[in-house]
């Protein structure tokens, strides 16, 4: 199909979404991607989808046609303009999908309320992660705390076991000396009494 028919498809079917939705009736050449305030309706999408209602639908290429027409009610819907403070992506994860029940396709509504329950399941995950995370660092910084004091006390008692042998060496030294000393100090006395009693 061209251009002028893929959009006038998008806007039939996007009219056919919002009376089904919300039970207005809005003429397909009426219907627009960027609800003026007077308009009666707003839209609400995931975030991958944003780009598609950045711009009105005249202005679009036929993959954004195509685009629409496969993600109205699954990625997108039509909500009441009283809602349009909420009309936003409401931080969903990107890159979600529609999921089935009993082969029937699950509401965007829906949909949005599973994304936003498993977004605050992975929000309390990754808080405790975070918990879990800080007390293994503070352990860690304690550890290595530890290590280095342990280290330093290392450092000092080789340092005086260096000091108190190199102070043994000297006495021992000076004992030796002396040992010496007093063994020749005997033999002279010892000689000195033999020639005295020899003497004699």
């Amino acid at each position: 199909m061209e251009r002028r028919e893929w959009r006038t498809r998008c806007r039939k079917e996007l009219s056919t979404h919002i009376q089904s939705k919300l039970g207005i009736v809005i003429d397909p050449a009426q219907v627009r991607l960027l609800p003026s305030p007077d308009d009666p309706y707003t839209w609400r999408f995931l975030p991958e989808k944003k780009h598609l209602f950045s711009k009105n639908i005249s202005d679009h290429s036929i993959s954004a046609y195509k685009d629409l027409s496969n993600g109205v009610g699954r990625t997108f819907e039509a909500i009441p303009a009283k809602q349009r403070n909420s009309a936003n992506s409401f931080g969903m994860m990107e890159g979600a999908v529609v999921a089935t029940v009993g082969q029937k396709e699950i509401s965007f509504s829906t949909l949005i309320d599973q994304l936003q329950d498993k977004n605050a399941v992975l929000s309390q995950s990754l808080e405790e992660m975070r918990t879990q995370l800080s007390a293994e660092l503070e352990c860690r910084r304690h550890a290595e705390s530890e290590l280095a004091r342990l280290k330093e006390v290392n450092e000092r008692l080789q340092e005086a076991y260096e000091k108190n042998d190199s102070i043994a060496m000297r006495l021992k030294r000076v004992l030796d000396g002396q040992s010496q000393g007093l063994k020749s100090a005997v033999i002279e006395l010892q000689a000195l009494q033999e020639g005295l009693l020899l003497g004699a």
